[in-house]
């Protein structure tokens, strides 16, 4: 064997070396799972919630505007409580898209940084704190999808319990727990 050919070789890596590529690439693997998962399952969900909040509290509200047994009082509190409703489920979707809007440009730095860890094999520390704390952040303001996704379904909830009071035929103006136990005691 020719010494010459020896010495032009790259020399071969430790294990550790070989070990931080390897983890490397399986993060950035696992990452753009994540990426994958952000882009398909979460906007099906929220497609999916927004869309069946918006539809029973619109159904609520079809519901009220048809019915001729509702009083005044209560149809407009069942109103109000089911456009809130619509509103807030409307709102669930501009809060995801935002969410995405955030954690989709950390998700992306976070791929190129263990892609380019993989290709040289220098990790660093801050730099993946930073990055981690950002997507952190964009995380943890998801949190007001499901605060609006609440909002809504409790807003519908509401709103079909003051209409279905109404529609058993208890006047606003009386004291409604007094209504109630006239009406049950009276059967």
């Amino acid at each position: 064997m020719d010494s010459t050919a020896l010495s032009d070789q790259q020399p071969l890596e430790d294990g550790a070396t070989a070990w931080l590529r390897a983890a490397a690439l399986e993060e950035k693997k696992a990452l753009d799972e994540v990426r994958t998962t952000l882009l398909s399952e979460h906007s099906h969900m929220f497609r999916w919630l927004s869309a069946s909040l918006l539809a029973l509290n619109g159904g609520g509200a079809v519901a009220l505007l048809s019915s001729e047994k509702t009083d005044a009082g209560f149809f407009v509190w069942a109103g109000i409580a089911f456009l809130l409703g619509i509103t807030a489920a409307l709102l669930i979707a501009v809060s995801a898209q935002r969410t995405s809007q955030l954690a989709m440009p950390k998700v992306q730095m976070m791929i190129g940084y263990w892609l380019a860890v993989s290709i040289d094999a220098e990790r660093d520390e801050v730099l993946e704190k930073e990055i981690t704390g950002e997507l952190l952040v964009a995380h943890n303001s998801g949190k007001w999808s499901r605060v609006y996704g609440w909002l809504s379904a409790l807003s519908f909830l509401a709103g079909a319990i003051v209409t279905g009071v109404s529609a058993i035929g208890v006047p606003m103006d009386e004291g409604l727990a007094d209504s109630l136990i006239e009406q049950a005691n009276s059967r």
